[in-house]
C-alpha cells in the first residue's frame, strides 16, 4: 500500500492537486483519500476513480516468476 500511497502523492504533486481538488475531480470524498495517503486498504474501483482524476490509469501485472507446471500458463495483467 506504501507504494500507492507514494505514487498517489507523487502524481497529486506533479498535477499540483490538493486533496480537496482531487476529491472534486473523482468523485471521491476528502476522507477517502486521506485514508488512502494514511496506508489504509481501498477498492480498485477507488483507486481507478483517483487515478482518472489524476490523468493516469491503473495497471495491475501479475508475473509468474517460476513455471508452476510444465504448460506455459504465461503471466495475467488487468488494466483498468
Amino acid at each position: 500500500m506504501r507504494c500507492v500511497r507514494r505514487l498517489v502523492t507523487d502524481a497529486m504533486k506533479a498535477e499540483g492537486l490538493s486533496i480537496d481538488d482531487l476529491a472534486e475531480g473523482t468523485g471521491c470524498s476528502s476522507q477517502t483519500i486521506v485514508r488512502l495517503l494514511r496506508g489504509e486498504n481501498l477498492t480498485l474501483a477507488t483507486l481507478a476513480r483517483l487515478a482518472a482524476g489524476l490523468g493516469r490509469r491503473v495497471d495491475i501485472r501479475l508475473v509468474e516468476e517460476k513455471p508452476i507446471s510444465h504448460h506455459d500458463t504465461g503471466g495475467g495483467r488487468v488494466s483498468l
